[in-house]
């Protein structure tokens, strides 16, 4: 465990971090062809 710290939960934060910046890009394209009402419903399934 204490190899692999990130895998394991120690730095969740860093992980959690790590994978936004991996799906940014292809994120981007999809929010900007989305309509007013589907961000806000993107939104709403991102903060459950």
């Amino acid at each position: 465990m204490m190899l692999l710290p990130i895998i394991y939960n120690e730095y969740w934060f860093i992980s959690s971090y790590l994978i936004l910046m991996l799906l940014v890009p292809f994120l981007n394209p999809l929010l900007k062809g989305m309509s007013r009402n589907k961000h806000r419903a993107f939104i709403g399934l991102g903060l459950l």
